[in-house]
């Protein structure tokens, strides 16, 4: 080989070394680029909870059932797409849900808009199951009832609809100390989704 090539075949290791080394320093460097946001809350909030409730009012329309629990709490749970059975319910039936609770976001200042209806999605847009189907409302809502020691605040929206909401985060838990019946309130919060639902044939 003449000298002209071994300087050229040197010169070409060099590069392919030198390509492969900054290639591989890039792959250390920490991204600093924006995750994906996580669905709300620790994992422990994106798992299901069972229980039984009564049955106040359906809307099948936009899917959404109040219900009530054998303590009194009200819930409003939007039923997933994928869920059937919901046509059959009617008032005073006693039900199953496998639901995601609602648990507070945060709490706001006093100048949040009415909360706007979303049109309820159909079999064909349904959105996923779990946290990521929950629509996240923040709204002015009065306060019905705070249980402090729980962590569980009631509310009832301005257009007449009941929650019970889950306070966990502790700054979210300190604002709860301060609220009483009566007292109106914005907070943001994603609603219930029920993801399973089952006659409760035990009454």
């Amino acid at each position: 080989m003449s000298r002209a090539g071994v300087m050229a075949g040197l010169l070409s290791l060099g590069l392919g070394s030198l390509i492969g080394a900054r290639a591989s320093a890039e792959d250390n460097v920490p991204d600093d680029r924006p995750q994906a946001a996580a669905s709300f809350g620790d994992p422990s909030e994106n798992e299901t909870t069972t229980a039984s409730f009564a049955v106040e009012n359906v809307d099948r329309t936009s899917r959404l059932m109040v219900v009530q629990s054998g303590d009194g709490a009200r819930m409003t749970v939007r039923v997933a797409p994928t869920v059937g059975g919901l046509d059959e319910l009617r008032k005073g039936d006693r039900v199953e849900l496998d639901y995601y609770p609602a648990t507070v976001l945060s709490f706001g200042a006093d100048d949040a808009p009415a909360l706007r209806p979303s049109a309820a999605p159909t079999r064909a847009s349904a959105p996923p199951l779990g946290p990521a189907a929950a629509q996240v409302i923040t709204t002015k809502v009065r306060v019905a009832a705070v249980d402090r020691d729980n962590g569980t605040l009631q509310i009832t929206t301005l257009d007449g609809q009941p929650q019970t909401l889950l306070v966990r985060e502790p700054a979210a838990r300190r604002q709860l100390r301060s609220l009483r019946p009566g007292e109106t309130v914005v907070v943001t919060y994603p609603q219930p989704v029920a993801v399973g639902l089952r006659t409760d044939s035990s009454t």
